[in-house]
């Protein structure tokens, strides 16, 4: 069975994105599922995050807590 493929204007897209913003992932998928999936759609993520990393899935808050916290970003509420 083939790959899924992406949506067609979506390489293009987050390339576009990717000139000024980071373009990244948060899944409930596994960290080598999500590069895979990079890897075979030529999906130009500049970082892979799972919430497998905290082990804390969404809708969880700590899942998407991990992001800024990571980016060395401040989360806004």
């Amino acid at each position: 069975m083939a790959p899924p493929r992406p949506w067609p204007d979506s390489v293009e897209g987050l390339t576009r994105l990717k000139k000024v913003y980071t373009v990244t992932t948060l899944s409930n998928g596994n960290v080598a599922l999500l590069k895979d999936m990079a890897k075979n759609a030529g999906l130009p993520w500049d970082l892979v995050l799972s919430a497998e990393l905290v082990r804390h899935y969404k809708p969880d808050p700590e899942a998407y807590l991990m992001v800024p916290d990571l980016l060395g970003l401040s989360p806004k509420r």
